[in-house]
């Protein structure tokens, strides 16, 4: 069993993360959890670890900083970051300490098992000595021809599978391998490969957005590829994909997050005459409160509390031009307990009092 520790400053998370994975079959034993990234520290000084799971975005220490902090007394350790915020700079960063994956919040059971499986392998091949798979980009020089990486169909067939999966640092590594076919060794094809490259990735992003019925995301652009014309170094071009690599995947993150919304809706427009709050509807959708926060009013302009008031009052809109309705009853209705408090936001909203707006229409 690989000795695993959890970190995350949401107790929601970190419980749901406990209870409703299948450690003992993936041969992970959660042996700390804490919600204090200062804990996690102490105690992976004093403890064996393989494995750390932790959130990215903490109070007094991130993710991140932990993650580097016990890099360097444990090199080896495998890191797998989780991520409830949208943020291009906290994924670079965490392709940049070599982390072996970074998953947004909610966290999807199949995502993160696939995750942790490839983790596992990982360690059974340090373990025996043996390579499995690909060997990882970040063990070899950018100018150097990586060993095992002859085959282009495959590499493109893994690269395919990483994007239907989305396993970010799969994709930007693969990505980045095609550069190491002796094809794109061959004087000037460096370029025109990790065009190439980029290009198979886009069709796969949005050809994996099609299957899922969604559209696809708005090309690159002739900027982007611009710039490639001006790098002569294979490093430079390597981290040139990579860069494009991870934008394309974030089209993947943004269309998982979309995904929930109309169910978001409908859920609370059902539910309307019910004391609602953001808590209950963020676990009915099994998100943390604050994480469901943040991502509703980035995905739809208003906050979750104006969003829920805006729709009550549409509600009780409709109920006013019916006739049979007190007005104390249409408050009720639609999820107000006191008459004056929703006389008030009604006249703050529309301008008039319910009982006005009634003989207008």
């Amino acid at each position: 069993m690989y000795k695993a520790m959890l970190v995350d400053d949401e107790s929601f998370d970190l419980l749901g993360l406990e209870a409703l994975i299948p450690w003992a079959s993936l041969r992970i034993e959660i042996v700390y959890s804490t919600s204090r990234p200062i804990a996690a520290l102490q105690y992976a000084s004093e403890h064996p670890l393989d494995i750390l799971i932790t959130d990215i975005r903490m109070p007094v220490l991130t993710g991140l900083e932990l993650a580097r902090r016990l890099k360097e007394p444990l090199p080896e350790l495998r890191t797998l970051f989780l991520s409830g915020y949208e943020d291009f700079g906290y994924a670079r960063e965490a392709l940049a300490l070599k982390a072996d994956g970074y998953i947004l919040k909610p966290v999807d059971d199949d995502e993160i098992m696939a995750a942790l499986a490839g983790i596992v392998s990982q360690l059974d091949a340090a373990r025996t000595g043996r390579l499995v798979g690909l060997p990882p980009l970040r063990a070899a020089r950018a100018d150097e021809p990586a060993a095992g990486a002859s085959d282009g169909g495959e590499l493109l067939e893994r690269l395919a599978d990483a994007v239907r999966q989305y396993r970010l640092v799969d994709i930007c590594d693969l990505a980045a391998e095609l550069l190491r076919l002796p094809e794109a060794r061959e004087p000037g094809q460096l370029q025109p490969f990790a065009l190439h490259a980029v290009s198979r990735l886009e069709g796969y992003v949005d050809g994996a957005g099609a299957g899922a019925g969604v559209a696809a995301g708005a090309p690159l652009g002739v900027a982007r590829f611009g710039e490639l014309g001006r790098l002569t170094r294979p490093a430079e071009v390597e981290s040139w994909v990579r860069l494009r690599a991870f934008e394309l995947s974030e089209r993947i993150r943004s269309r998982r997050a979309w995904r929930l919304l109309p169910d978001i809706e409908a859920y609370v427009r059902e539910r309307l005459a019910t004391p609602l709050t953001l808590r209950e509807v963020a676990l009915r959708f099994a998100y943390s409160p604050s994480h469901f926060g943040v991502l509703f009013k980035e995905r739809t302009g208003v906050a979750f509390n104006e969003f829920l008031a805006r729709e009550r009052m549409e509600r009780a809109r409709e109920l006013l031009v019916r006739p049979g309705f007190k007005v104390y009853e249409i408050a009720e209705q639609v999820g107000y307990n006191s008459l004056p408090y929703f006389i008030r936001t009604f006249r703050e909203l529309y301008g008039v009092t319910p009982g006005d707006y009634r003989r207008q229409a």
